[in-house]
């Protein structure tokens, strides 16, 4: 571990707890392994650094995924003895290596010598990657490590400088980027981007540098020139000299061009401002991990043959275990008993993250949590005067029949016997059916403690019964 490396390494935009620092064709990677980010959204580890899922590194082509954690009920172990395996720099996986010093964690990629190898999801090319979450020493500290490039895409080793070069912007500032792209933070709530490029029929992309807003926001805006036109050209080309959204899949994103934008037959000017506003988030990525901000719902044409595409994000805060709960509990409790005693645990999964505004793979990370929460609130539910009291009238209409009568006994039969037992002003007819219903399934097939008389028949379910009741 070079001492000047770390004495030169800058935050890594978007992440937690990562520093950065390039040395010729090698990245370094740092981040204190004693830092604590609390827990992570399944709430089963704690976060100790972070990029936040895959950030690109510069203008490179190529991103970076890094998560270092430890299990909630264990917490690191941060000893020379637990560290000791790693005092040296030894191989982490594939082109990788990492070293522990003090409680700073160390790890090294040389491009010069990188993998470029194509991933198992057939989607990119890997460069270097730790093979999975490995254990940090005998810390208890897991670290899972991927750097990669979409496939298609040319890794520009030409380009790791820019990785140092993401531009930091605060309120107030105007920076002027690469190939025309300025970034203008006017206010708090409002940011302006510009861009002025002349191109010709040889210009097939054109990608502003990452830049980062007040240290968590992160811009990403890329231009596409195509040979051909398509029919959504046909309102781009109505020219748009005030802001305006120019389509329906844009979410907080304007869009107005300069007075220099022109092409024909492939050649001409781009030049166009894009508006939106920082403190706006319009929902959850699809992994979950990051807040979108600003959106123009992928590729859009703005006319003369070019697309483009933007999106500004941010990390996303961790679910709390009382959010979670939350949204259970308002999942739940606008359904009818029978209703939340047919649905599965699948289905309410599918709710609670529709309703926590997530989507698809967020699903693994609050499975844990929807489990205990559903469990917790049915438990509720069985608790309450209603149930308790239709379960006791269930247990004494078993406790009069033999065991043998049991396979003849009908539902309808004994909810008469309930009701009666009950009187009819209790419940609507639905709900007791429900309560009933989930008392004989418990009966029968013992979710909840079950007691065999000696002669083998049912002598008790659940709550126990009155005194005087006939035992068979």
């Amino acid at each position: 571990m070079e001492s000047s490396t770390l004495a030169n390494a800058i935050p890594f935009p978007g992440g937690k707890n990562i520093l950065v620092a390039l040395e010729e064709s090698k990245l370094y990677i740092y981040c204190d392994l004693s830092q604590d980010l609390g827990t992570n959204s399944s709430g089963k580890n704690i976060l100790i650094a972070t990029t936040g899922g895959s950030k690109p590194l510069g203008a490179t082509n190529a991103f970076l995924g890094l998560n270092v954690f430890c299990n909630i009920t264990e917490g690191p172990k941060l000893t020379d003895e637990t560290t000791s395996k790693l005092r040296e720099v030894e191989i982490m996986g594939y082109y990788c290596t990492w070293q522990v010093k003090g409680h700073t964690l160390c790890m090294t990629i040389d491009f010069e010598n990188s993998w470029e190898k194509l991933a198992t999801t057939g989607n990119s090319v890997v460069l270097a990657s730790s093979g999975g979450n490995k254990a940090v020493g005998k810390t208890g500290i897991l670290c899972g490590l991927n750097c990669h490039v979409p496939l298609g895409k040319k890794f520009l080793m030409e380009k790791l400088s820019t990785i140092a070069n993401n531009d930091f912007v605060s309120v107030g500032d105007r920076v002027e980027l690469n190939e025309g792209f300025v970034v203008h933070v006017e206010s708090e709530t409002q940011v302006t981007l510009h861009c002025e490029y002349e191109y010709t029929r040889a210009t097939r992309r054109l990608a502003m540098l990452p830049v980062v807003i007040e240290g968590e926001t992160s811009l990403i805006l890329t231009l596409r020139f195509v040979d051909k036109k398509f029919r959504s050209e046909e309102k781009a080309e109505q020219m748009k000299t005030e802001f305006a959204v120019l389509s329906p899949k844009w979410k907080n994103l304007l869009l107005r061009y300069g007075p220099n934008h022109n092409g024909n037959n492939g050649t001409g000017t781009v030049d166009f401002d894009l508006r939106f506003d920082p403190t706006q988030f319009i929902g959850r990525s699809f992994s979950g991990k990051s807040l979108t901000v600003s959106s123009s719902g992928g590729w859009c044409s703005i006319g003369n043959e070019i697309f483009i595409m933007f999106n500004a994000h941010k990390p996303a805060p961790r679910l709390s275990p009382a959010e979670i709960r939350s949204a259970v509990q308002n999942v739940l409790e606008s359904r009818r008993v029978e209703e939340i005693t047919s649905l599965s645990l699948k289905k309410v999964e599918i709710l609670v993250v529709t309703a926590l505004n997530l989507k698809g793979s967020s699903l693994a990370d609050v499975r844990g949590q929807v489990k205990e929460a559903v469990k917790a609130y049915i438990g509720s539910l069985k608790l309450s005067v209603p149930f308790k009291t239709a379960k006791k009238a269930v247990n004494k209409a078993f406790a009069t029949r033999k065991r043998d009568e049991f396979a003849t006994l009908s539902l309808k039969t004994l909810l008469a016997e309930v009701s009666s037992e009950l009187g009819a002003a209790h419940w609507e007819e639905e709900t007791l059916k429900a309560h009933v219903k989930e008392a004989v399934m418990q009966c029968l097939w013992g979710d909840v403690r079950r007691i065999r008389g000696k002669g083998g028949g049912l002598r008790e379910c659940g709550t126990r019964l009155s005194e005087g009741t006939t035992e068979r």
